[in-house]
């Protein structure tokens, strides 16, 4: 099936809906806490409902409350804070405090921002965000359906999303990428030829030289996304080379074998996982409350730290899946190591530490000039140094709580 063909079947799906009942009917609600608090400010729906990119089932909304230039020296989240009282929501820690809320099957971040007009009036990173709604409405207009198959594209390939234990391409990335390229079907053209420092800079603000004009620590990931807004900041900074290779991949084979099923998330299913490795250890744990991005962080040092733990059964292939509970997933070769671990110790030449070394190790023998011994380990099951391994404080304290087993 061609490229094409496949893409407007695609869109056939993705019809865009507008801000629900709940969520006008909340944001009314907020704007007459605002008022009777008497207040200069204004909250807006913004991200993808307001730049009319959001996906079928997308029920995450951002509601920027915008406060007058003349609160710029007053802590805004502490003014929102007490606006939000009636609603009860979770405040988040960041760069400056937001606020949490789930009702009616919706997830609203309420997010305090001044009501600037250009850059130089920024205070927080997230005062540009509704510049960048004003942005993509002028120029990329028309252009919404071809953010939505990016998205779509994205998600399902696994390289959408900003967050520290993602590091993939945020919305705000895609949308610039659509505008600058002109469509998804050329994006993904585009992707297919990038390599390593590839520099988008829609508008050629830099002529050229982004890689030399833009501070070095901006530039160390693979991509270079000039953002239209601040032309000084690479948007798309947080870009592993893993997801930025991952993508490329993924352009290059749909290209190849056009197919609708590279629009669908896969699904993890432990069972097929288990017919693939020798052994399957799968973790299951509750994650902490907060920002996503912090506890997805604390899931991933779980997930990366366990696989450092089960070196010994050579893992063949591991994944992790962030949800409540999150999963963690192991595909071993072996589910038992040597019942003894060998153990290098310094050259015989250096006396002092040698003599330490044969103490301290009750049969050390000598191979080559230096000193070895061997030591019966406690643990031998990969079960069990999981266990272990989870129990400790480190790892203990990222967690409300945890299950692991092993299929063979």
């Amino acid at each position: 099936m061609a490229v094409s063909k496949v893409l407007k079947e695609v869109l056939g799906s993705l019809k865009p809906q507008g801000p629900s009942k709940e969520i006008t009917a909340t944001l009314k609600k907020v704007n007459d806490l605002i008022e009777g608090a008497n207040l200069k400010a204004k909250a807006v729906i913004g991200g993808s409902y307001a730049k009319g990119t959001n996906l079928p089932g997308d029920h995450d909304v951002d509601i920027f409350v915008k406060f007058s230039m003349a609160y710029v020296e007053q802590d805004l989240s502490a003014l929102l804070g007490k606006v939000m009282i009636p609603f009860k929501p979770l405040r988040v820690h960041g760069s400056r405090d937001y606020f949490q809320l789930k009702q009616a099957g919706v997830s609203y971040e309420f997010i305090p921002v001044l009501d600037i007009k250009s850059t130089n009036q920024v205070q927080n990173v997230t005062d540009c965000s509704t510049l960048h709604t004003s942005w993509f409405l002028k120029k990329g207009k028309g252009l919404q359906d071809q953010v939505r198959l990016a998205k779509l594209f994205c998600k399902a390939q696994g390289v959408y999303g900003a967050e520290s234990h993602i590091r993939g391409f945020s919305g705000h990335v895609l949308d610039i990428l659509i505008v600058y390229y002109g469509g998804f079907e050329k994006l993904l053209k585009a992707v297919q030829k990038w390599k390593v420092k590839t520099v988008i800079d829609q508008g050629n603000v830099h002529k050229g030289k982004a890689l030399f004009n833009l501070n070095k620590s901006k530039t160390l990931g693979p991509l270079v996304v000039i953002d239209p807004i601040q032309r000084d900041r690479n948007a798309s900074s947080g870009v592993s080379e893993e997801k930025f290779h991952q993508l490329i991949d993924a352009a290059k084979a749909f290209s190849k074998k056009p197919s609708s099923a590279f629009f669908v998330p896969e699904e993890l299913d432990l069972d097929i996982l288990k017919k693939k490795f020798p052994a399957l250890l799968i973790v299951k744990l509750k994650p902490h409350e907060g920002k996503d991005d912090v506890v997805g962080s604390k899931v991933l040092k779980v997930f990366e730290e366990l696989r450092a733990s089960l070196k010994d059964f050579s893992p063949i292939e591991s994944g992790w899946e962030f949800e409540d509970p999150s999963i963690l997933w192991y595909g071993l070769a072996r589910t038992r190591r040597d019942s003894e671990i060998l153990i290098s110790g310094p050259p015989i030449d250096i006396v002092q530490h040698a003599e330490a070394f044969k103490k301290a190790h009750k049969g050390a023998f000598v191979k080559d000039g230096r000193l070895f011994a061997k030591e019966k380990r406690e643990l031998i099951d990969a079960l069990d140094v999981a266990k272990v391994a989870l129990k400790h404080p480190h790892l203990k304290e990222k967690m409300v709580s945890h299950i692991v087993e092993l299929r063979k």
